[in-house]
C-alpha cells in the first residue's frame, strides 16, 4: 500500500478498464480517395512553392 503525503488526497477509485465493446472496434479510419489524392496535390504544390521560395531567395541574395 502507498502512504498517502499529509494533506494530499488519494484516489478511492480503481483505474478504469476498457470496455469488451472497445476492444473489439477496430482503430483503422476510412479516408477516401479523393481526399488522399487532395492531400497529396497540396503536399506537392507546398513543397513545389517551398523550392521556388529558395531559388527566389537565391537569386535575390545572388543579384
Amino acid at each position: 500500500m502507498i502512504a498517502a503525503k499529509p494533506g494530499v488526497a488519494m484516489p478511492h477509485h480503481p483505474p478504469r478498464h476498457s470496455s469488451a465493446s472497445d476492444a473489439g472496434r477496430s482503430a483503422i479510419v476510412t479516408i477516401r480517395p479523393s481526399v488522399l489524392r487532395l492531400g497529396v496535390v497540396a503536399r506537392l504544390a507546398g513543397a513545389g512553392l517551398f523550392v521556388a521560395g529558395i531559388w527566389a531567395l537565391i537569386g535575390w541574395v545572388l543579384r
